[in-house]
């Protein structure tokens, strides 16, 4: 398809905005876990106390870096994968603005300690009022244009994509609203477990796997090994995701029988799973040595296997019997890294390194500089992980045990050094990544044919 199709000046800006807004929330991350180790490090600055930073760095995260990457990625995909321009070129401009705006607001608005106090809907009104017209603009243009399409057979990727924007319209007007405004005590707590829980499962995870599903096959140059799997794995998750969010309220006060169908439909969500690995690996058969010096590609394997290994260990972790020993631990945390950082961050960074020669019609200016990115990200990320693993373990064990709260959290400084320091390094390798992103569009080689 010709690259006409592709407004690649917008895509470009949404990539660096996303760029810069994951610099500001992993260096929140930095300030928060220093704050762990050093209590009185900032305290004294309301505006830095530790329960601010922590809401600008998880909203950073997912709706500052991944969501913006995401919004650019389907403006993107959606040409490609259609065969028809965007809908409107002006909606799709005008949320590139938009959106940096409302996040630029929600980051000082959450510092200056304005928010619901609702885990991922602490963005108040009217301001969250702005992120729903948001996504409704980027899901009418993505929709216009799919109706519009070229191409007759609908890409799994533009499922996810397309099932992502509308499941996350319904689900951010749901939590951000009955919680706050209509139910209170056990009630708003399960709304709010059913919103959390979907912000992962039916916005990140979706529009991640629409990333991946396209990137395999292009990195790979190989077909997608079934697209009949593939839209099963659509299905399975659009059924049994939104029954999950439960499981983090075992043995509260929320029915049992609420409880038990969220640990059932976690363990069936190894179906899914099944389905993108089947395609993954069926699709990487014979293709290995292309990973060999392709930055994108190792990022795309990684992460592949980040997320078979959160989505083994979010439904064992959810079972009554480990929930007593792992809940409110550092493990808890560690899973929520991997997912967001090791898996889906993994993704969007092997998006912009694939597509960045076609955004900007430059080589990546450095390969060196992308293979050391990659090895300093993955390596302080495995080392991050099981950090906050062990120490999860040791607190909950801890815990069981019926020893006084403080001891165990004197017992994981060391384990939160090791994870600050893990964490230094990784900011380090994203300064690397962002030289050479910037190095690429200012002064990166033309593409040639022999390049492309």
């Amino acid at each position: 398809m010709s690259d006409t199709l592709v407004d690649t000046k917008l895509v470009k800006n949404f990539l660096i905005s996303s760029l810069i807004w994951f610099m500001v929330a992993i260096v929140i991350g930095l300030i928060i876990s220093l704050k762990l180790l050093y209590p009185d490090f900032l305290g004294h600055i309301s505006w830095l106390s530790y329960g601010r930073l922590r809401l600008v760095h998880t909203n950073g995260i997912v709706f500052g870096w991944l969501t913006t990457a995401f919004i650019g990625l389907a403006y993107y995909l959606t040409p490609r994968l259609t065969g028809v321009p965007m809908y409107s070129d002006r909606l799709a401009r005008l949320t590139l603005w938009m959106w940096n705006g409302i996040i630029v607001i929600v980051v000082v608005t959450l510092l200056a300690g304005y928010n619901q106090g609702l885990e991922w809907a602490e963005i108040a009104f009217p301001v969250d009022i702005l992120v729903m017209a948001a996504l409704i603009i980027v899901t009418v243009n993505v929709f216009k244009t799919v109706f519009r399409r070229k191409e007759k057979q609908l890409y799994v990727s533009l499922w996810y994509l397309c099932g992502a924007l509308v499941w996350t319209i319904m689900n951010y007007a749901v939590g951000n609203t009955i919680p706050y405004y209509f139910a209170s005590g056990v009630n708003g707590a399960a709304i709010s477990g059913f919103y959390i829980h979907n912000v992962v499962g039916l916005w990140v995870t979706p529009v991640g796997l629409a990333i991946a599903y396209y990137l395999f096959p292009v990195l790979t140059r190989s077909p997608l090994y079934s697209h009949k799997i593939s839209i099963l794995g659509f299905w399975t998750l659009a059924f049994l995701y939104p029954f999950t969010g439960a499981h983090h309220f075992i043995y509260s006060a929320i029915p049992s029988w609420v409880q038990t169908v969220a640990i059932v439909t976690s363990m069936l969500l190894i179906l899914p799973v099944w389905t993108v690995m089947t395609n993954f690996l069926g699709t990487m058969r014979g293709n290995w040595e292309k990973a060999i010096g392709n930055t994108p590609l190792k990022f795309l394997i990684a992460g592949a296997l980040f997320y078979l290994l959160t989505c083994i260990q979010g439904p064992v972790q959810a079972l009554a019997t480990l929930q007593p020993i792992l809940h409110f631990t550092d493990w808890v945390v560690g899973h929520a890294h991997m997912a967001l950082l090791g898996v889906f961050s993994f993704w969007v960074i092997a998006a912009i390194y694939a597509l960045l020669p076609a955004l900007t019609g430059r080589q990546i200016w450095s390969k060196t500089l992308s293979e050391a990115h990659y090895w300093l990200t993955l390596i302080p990320v495995a080392v991050f992980l099981l950090t906050l693993w062990a120490v999860g373990l040791i607190e909950g064990t801890m815990w069981s045990a019926g020893v006084s709260f403080y001891t165990p959290l004197q017992a994981a400084k060391p384990y939160w050094l090791v994870r600050t320091a893990a964490g230094s390094v990784i900011i380090a390798a994203q300064v690397l990544f962002v030289v050479n992103v910037f190095k690429t569009i200012t002064s990166g080689k033309p593409v040639t044919a022999e390049t492309s």
